[in-house]
């Protein structure tokens, strides 16, 4: 299994540093959870990605990588859980996704692509 340590969220930032503006004049701020599950309205998931998570086999592992990731953000965990098969689905999604960033803002969400590389392996305990 692999253990990813949930990283802060992160403000949306241009080229220049300035805070993008969402539709409803909001700074656009972006967390974990919205960037891996997406958000309705607000962005796209990796998990959203048909390229990677598009069949069958594949939407079964979205499945579980949300509700590891949701639970662990409910609960208030700075972690979560992911089998190591549906780890690396996640990782293929952000490292190569099959429709490209932004690039005007895709550096302001590197913490969250360094926190699913920088993944660790553990055993889950077995009480």
């Amino acid at each position: 299994m692999k253990r990813i340590k949930i990283p802060e969220d992160v403000t949306i930032v241009n080229f220049r540093g300035e805070a993008v503006i969402g539709p409803r004049g909001e700074v656009a701020v972006l967390s974990f959870a919205d960037f891996v599950v997406g958000a309705q309205g607000k962005v796209e998931g990796r998990l959203d990605d048909g390229g990677h998570f598009g069949a069958w086999k594949s939407v079964a592992a979205a499945q579980r990588i949300a509700a590891a990731l949701l639970g662990a953000e409910k609960a208030g965990g700075g972690v979560v859980d992911l089998e190591s098969a549906d780890w690396e689905l996640l990782k293929a999604s952000v490292e190569q996704p099959s429709q490209g960033y932004n690039p005007k803002v895709a550096h302001s969400v590197e913490p969250f692509r360094d926190a699913i590389n920088a993944a660790e392996d553990f055993a889950p305990s077995k009480d």
